[in-house]
């Protein structure tokens, strides 16, 4: 951490004059309202204030009286149900994924230096926002850091870039971004902040002498009403207080309908107001809605006849022995199921075709479950998996794609089941978390992919460079492919996931 600066230096910020300002005056307890002070803030601080009023009347949801699953509509035409679009309608279009990890917006937020780390932030995600919806992987803000009660004012900083951009965008939650204020000792010393003016003993109608720190819910809340471009979804009550649960469908460019390319599942690692842990109803949480999701045209089991008058007719076609696959490596064996494809494109003015077995001929095939959409899954913390792979690589049994090996894994608390389920299910391809700053490898695991994001705030620790993992989905054929674009602009760890 860098020296904290006493009230009398000479390199002072705005911010923390401002915060002497209202510590010096009676009956003014934090937290103080910033919006009335905006305009005696720098220069960058003003155009954060133009952003925050332009959408505030986006108010579309109320977390703190109750939300069942689902009931979060946002008022924006492309994302009113979940599913994101490439932008193109080529064979080979792509979508991309800026990830932005460890931020730490607000950090040491009346000094200098705090105000200096989040300006070099932005520029960091300012070099790579030439990609598609950004996702912030968690420890967007250091909220043990900041002491007032709007800590949504940083994380709309954090955003800023991205949404200046109208680029939309994801965020789940880490370890920081609720975590309780900490008292700098600084600040009770004779050179330090002065201790903060509390209300008389027989003061009236006002607050508790102390810092109310922003929930999970009160952040996530303000970042959906308050920006129509963000992806960001609340997820059923009965996980809380786990709350960035929710699910994205990538869908093709060619598609008329709603069939999906890939699933992106988003999940709360926990930290700051609760264990670091993914929980048990979590992983169940996941598993019913990745089992929904593949199923989504079958929601009861019933099928319905699509006209309503007498003499109403259902068509089932019988599609037998197909042997997809068959010859896999050569040429006539494409060939031939080009010639299937056909077949049944001849008669699929039906209803529901029946597949009638020996679909594919699978003794001729060297991969596994191809058939499955793929999945890839977002959370902040590691894994004890992660520590696993980190003592493989260690030991040399393994080769990742990855620059970094400077630190320790910090895994989470307790493991409640959800690798063995994302193990025993081949449509994950890839998890991606943040955390470890020092880290940014891609290793397999299990017929999957653990993968770091890296580092892109100046807050939090370590003097690493900053840059942002990128991820590429492809479609026509498909493939997911990733590497790390540096704040330089250069790139490095270039790794295909899946093809």
């Amino acid at each position: 951490y860098p020296p904290k600066l006493t009230p009398s230096s000479s390199k002072s910020s705005t911010l923390h004059k401002l915060l002497l300002n209202h510590i010096h005056k009676p009956n003014h307890l934090f937290p103080f309202n910033l919006q009335q002070q905006m305009t005696h803030l720098p220069n960058s601080w003003c155009t954060i204030t133009v952003l925050f009023f332009i959408f505030q009347n986006f108010v579309t949801v109320c977390p703190e009286h109750g939300l069942a699953d689902d009931d979060v509509v946002l008022q924006h035409k492309s994302m009113t149900d979940g599913y994101l679009r490439f932008s193109g309608d080529s064979e080979g279009s792509s979508f991309k994924v800026a990830l932005f990890a460890d931020l730490h917006f607000g950090e040491d937020a009346w000094t200098d230096w705090g105000h200096q780390q989040d300006l070099n932030s932005v520029k960091v995600m300012s070099t790579v926002l030439d990609v598609e919806r950004p996702v912030y992987l968690g420890d967007v803000i250091t909220a043990n850091n900041l002491p007032i009660h709007n800590a949504s004012l940083y994380w709309d900083q954090a955003i800023s870039p991205t949404r200046a951009r109208n680029i939309p965008w994801a965020s789940l939650f880490g370890n920081h971004d609720d975590a309780p204020f900490e008292w700098p000792i600084d600040w009770f010393s004779s050179s330090g902040i002065p201790q903060i003016l509390c209300p008389s003993a027989n003061a009236s109608g006002v607050d508790k002498c102390g810092f109310k720190g922003t929930t999970r819910l009160e952040l996530m809340s303000s970042e959906i009403r308050r920006n129509p471009l963000s992806y960001t979804r609340f997820g059923p009550q009965n996980l809380w207080p786990s709350v960035s649960n929710y699910v994205h469908t990538i869908v093709s460019p060619k598609s008329e309908h709603k069939s999906p390319l890939m699933f992106m599942y988003f999940l709360d690692s926990g930290g700051g107001s609760y264990p670091e842990v993914i929980s048990t109803i979590q992983s169940e949480w996941f598993d019913n809605k990745s089992q929904e999701a593949e199923n989504d045209d079958v929601t009861n089991g019933y099928l319905r006849f699509a006209s309503g008058s007498n003499g109403s007719s259902f068509k089932v076609a019988l599609f037998a022995d197909l042997h997809f696959g068959e010859n896999a490596w050569s040429d006539w064996g494409p060939d031939h199921d080009l010639s299937s494809i056909k077949v049944m494109s001849t008669v699929l003015d039906v209803e529901r075709p029946v597949y009638l077995g020996d679909v594919v001929t699978a003794n001729n095939f060297m991969v596994q479950n191809a058939s499955f959409i793929p999945e890839i899954v977002f959370w902040h913390i590691p894994s004890k998996a992660y520590e696993k792979v980190a003592k493989e690589v260690a030991a040399g049994r393994i080769q990742c794609a990855g620059s970094m090996f400077e630190e320790g894994v910090a895994a989470q608390d307790a493991e409640m089941g959800m690798m063995k389920l994302l193990k025993q299910r081949p449509s994950v391809k890839a998890i991606f978390v943040g955390h470890n700053h020092g880290l940014d490898w891609c290793c397999p695991y299990e017929k999957m992919w653990l993968c770091y994001a890296r580092h892109t705030g100046y807050g939090g620790y370590g003097t690493w460079p900053r840059g942002a993992r990128i991820l590429e989905i492809v479609d026509e054929p498909f493939s997911l492919k990733s590497w790390i674009r540096m704040e330089n602009g250069t790139l490095h760890s270039e790794v295909v996931l899946s093809n």
